[in-house]
């Protein structure tokens, strides 16, 4: 897991402004379903509390409902949509 602290000095259309970002969370195949996840956000958490940020941000492919449905449960809500077309 990766956790990076932002700020952000001229927000645009945001409510971010000081925030952590879990870049990579990932837990073994072998090893899901087993709190591990949680416990990996529980951490990030307490990383970013630490250190003064107001949000914690993650972001997840939609195919991925498993990861989805555990950070829900985390506490996260939706924020941003990221739309893709295939250029053929």
């Amino acid at each position: 897991m990766c956790v990076c602290l932002e700020h952000e000095e001229d927000v645009y259309l945001s409510t971010l402004v000081d925030y952590a970002y879990v870049s990579d969370l990932v837990v073994l195949s072998s090893h899901r379903g087993q709190g591990y996840g949680t416990a990996l956000l529980q951490k990030a958490e307490e990383f970013a509390r630490q250190r003064g940020m107001t949000m914690l941000k993650i972001q997840v492919l939609v195919k991925n409902q498993q990861a989805t449905s555990v950070y829900l449960h985390a506490g996260f809500r939706p924020y941003e949509l990221a739309l893709l077309k295939p250029l053929e």
